[in-house]
């Protein structure tokens, strides 16, 4: 197994074709399925759609986690001892191929504690409910994690691209933060 990377500080605009001309490199267009596994990041979509990167998309189930964390610390509080009990619990629904169950557990949480007011920082728990709410709205499709594990595909970010047209090849964009902002990196197994 050979493992490359593609990286720059530069925008999406710039990151998108060199992902393409790596994938295809690697033989992207020999995949029976290519998966792009990544996080919910507003850049990813266009990208992978201008490129043809992928032919599923999915939520990094690592990121999808992190979003029920906040939720669980946002219903409880941070030092709660409620709070993780509420992540194992969301957790596990999103595990199990419930994400419509999250959003409905999220919304309920939202309603009993209102909608956000105009003084409300972004880490107000009602602005940190909302969003989250919104996050699981916008990407329900992209966390079925049940199906996923039926279909032995993977969950966490990373791109696997095998020249063994019956096996499955995955694409997937992560974020990692440097000293001097933020790169944009795939990498590719």
């Amino acid at each position: 197994l050979v493992t490359t990377y593609v990286a720059t500080m530069g925008n999406a605009k710039e990151f998108g074709p060199m992902v393409e001309l790596e994938a295809r490199r690697r033989g992207q267009w020999q995949a029976a399925v290519v998966l792009n596994i990544s996080d919910g990041g507003n850049w990813i979509d266009p990208v992978a759609a201008k490129h043809k990167l992928a032919d599923v998309r999915i939520i990094d189930f690592h990121h999808a986690s992190e979003h029920l964390d906040a939720v669980a610390k946002a219903v409880h509080g941070r030092d709660s001892s409620e709070a993780p009990v509420m992540w194992e619990y969301l957790r596990g629904l999103l595990y199990d191929g419930n994400v419509q169950q999250v959003i409905t557990e999220i919304t309920a949480e939202s309603q009993r504690m209102g909608p956000p007011v105009t003084s409300d920082s972004p880490e107000h728990p009602r602005r940190v409910l909302q969003q989250n709410q919104g996050y699981f709205e916008k990407h329900k499709e992209h966390m079925r994690y049940d199906v996923y594990r039926k279909k032995g595909w993977s969950r966490r970010a990373g791109i696997r691209v095998t020249r063994n047209p019956a096996s499955k090849g995955s694409i997937s964009a992560s974020r990692e933060p440097t000293s001097s902002g933020t790169s944009r990196a795939w990498n590719v197994y």
